[in-house]
């Protein structure tokens, strides 16, 4: 499971809860790109849309704003959470927590140069800290 995996023994209820934020997290983001993708495929301005989705207060704020932190979050606080426990070398923990961080500044400036850095950011956090996972599995 991944960085959640991390805390089964130190943190059971974390490790599930965490993880179940952290999907639903990454769902509400999904909803949101699609959002986008269609909103410029079908070229609906960004004040037409809101202006749609106000006719369904409930499930947009469920699914789109209401929730759009949770996955940012669900970086931030393992990034943090991984550093206090030492699961990971700090570099590592501060490039993960500085990748969640970046993703919604990124997302609400609406700049593709910030978006991609942000996202190479998280991609070279990810990968860091996938290579040691992997380092570790060879080492049993």
């Amino acid at each position: 499971m991944g960085s959640f995996g991390l805390f089964k023994r130190s943190m059971p209820r974390y490790a599930v809860y965490g993880l179940w934020i952290a999907v639903f997290g990454c769902i509400s983001g999904i909803c949101f790109a699609f959002l986008g993708y269609l909103a410029s495929v079908f070229n609906i301005s960004h004040l037409e849309y809101l202006e749609k989705l106000s006719a369904y207060p409930f499930s947009s704020q469920l699914w789109l704003f209401a929730s759009g932190p949770l996955f940012p979050g669900s970086i931030i606080v393992p990034g943090i959470t991984l550093a206090v426990f030492k699961k990971l070398p700090t570099w590592q923990c501060i490039l993960f927590f500085l990748a969640g961080a970046a993703f919604p500044v990124s997302r609400i400036a609406r700049n593709q140069t910030v978006a991609h850095f942000a996202d190479l950011l998280f991609l070279v956090a990810c990968t860091s800290i996938a290579i040691s996972f992997l380092k570790r599995r060879s080492s049993f």
